[in-house]
């Protein structure tokens, strides 16, 4: 988190690493699934409830969406039909319901505009959920979701360079 563009995020969210062997970590661990290192999540410290997850790595452009989805969440709890659809797999995901999450970031991917981060950050999750449900069948039926990442990370490296 060393991108000087997150510095204004550092007053409004905590950082925290957990230790996955950590016997102090393991009641978080156990509440919250963890598919895959690193994963990243956006807690609303008054419920203690998930609002966002990412899961793998992210350029500084995804992780500002990312906190800024979260953010929305946690401050509005009123979301767009977009952040609630994204919000919705985020949960699922968490929970260890990665076929769910996938039917909710499919929701998402259609509500996305065409381009941009908040597209490339739909069909990111949704492929990461689909990896994570191992649904072949459903990998193949979004392949031509797929084509579009490259587009929709080349449009927001244009938009943020």
């Amino acid at each position: 988190m060393a991108d000087p563009g997150l510095a204004r995020y550092a007053g409004r969210f905590v950082w925290l690493e957990l230790d996955f062997d950590g016997p102090r970590n393991r009641s978080f661990l156990e509440r919250h699934a963890v598919p895959g290192t690193p994963t990243f999540f956006v807690l609303d410290p008054a419920e203690e409830k998930v609002v966002a997850t990412q899961v793998g790595a992210m350029s500084a452009p995804e992780v500002v969406e990312f906190l800024e989805r979260g953010a929305r969440e946690i401050a509005a709890k009123t979301l767009t039909p977009l952040d609630s659809a994204m919000a919705r797999g985020d949960a699922r995901l968490a929970a260890g319901s990665p076929a769910d999450a996938a039917r909710a970031y499919r929701e998402a991917l259609r509500l996305a505009p065409p381009t941009g981060s908040r597209r490339a950050l739909a069909v990111a999750s949704l492929v990461r959920a689909l990896q994570a449900s191992r649904c072949v069948a459903g990998v193949r039926r979004d392949r031509r979701h797929l084509r579009k990442i490259r587009e929709a990370i080349e449009e927001t490296r244009k938009g943020s360079g």
